[in-house]
């Protein structure tokens, strides 16, 4: 019976979600919830390939060996690669500005994470345009999510 009184309060809820709130925040609170829901927080590391994604995420996972997310003078990501130790799940995506397939899977990947980490290699100076788009488009998401 429980179960039954508490299945009517959500739908209650939910009528008046939609009656107040916008489709952003509803959609806001139905990502909330379910990152509330699930104990794993996901971390996603992106940035131009070869500007050290996967240096970085294995300093976070403390592999010295550096192998875990491989890392070489040349572009090794080509699909995001996920590793989970306790209850995150590091994700390692390909560079932005390799090519538009590498772009969209790295993309795809910050829709669905809880805590994006950009990289730059500052030893190549100045931000490139690809990076600039990229905090641009965050900012203006994060500004619509929150006015």
């Amino acid at each position: 019976m429980a179960i039954v009184k508490l299945l009517k309060k959500v739908n209650e809820m939910n009528k008046l979600y939609k009656k107040y709130l916008s489709d952003g925040d509803i959609k806001t609170i139905e990502t909330l919830s379910k990152a509330i829901e699930s104990s794993d927080i996901s971390i996603a590391v992106i940035g131009l390939y070869n500007h050290g994604k996967s240096t970085l995420l294995n300093a976070l996972i403390d592999d010295v060996e550096l192998k875990t997310f491989k890392t070489a003078d040349k572009r090794e990501t080509t699909q995001n690669k996920k590793v989970q130790q306790d209850n995150i799940i590091y994700i390692d995506t390909p560079g932005l500005n390799a090519n538009e397939y590498d772009d969209k899977r790295a993309l795809d990947v910050v829709k669905e994470t809880d805590i994006v980490i950009f990289t730059h290699n500052a030893t190549v100076g100045e931000f490139r345009e690809k990076e600039v788009e990229f905090l641009l488009h965050r900012y203006e998401e994060f500004n619509q999510l929150f006015p």
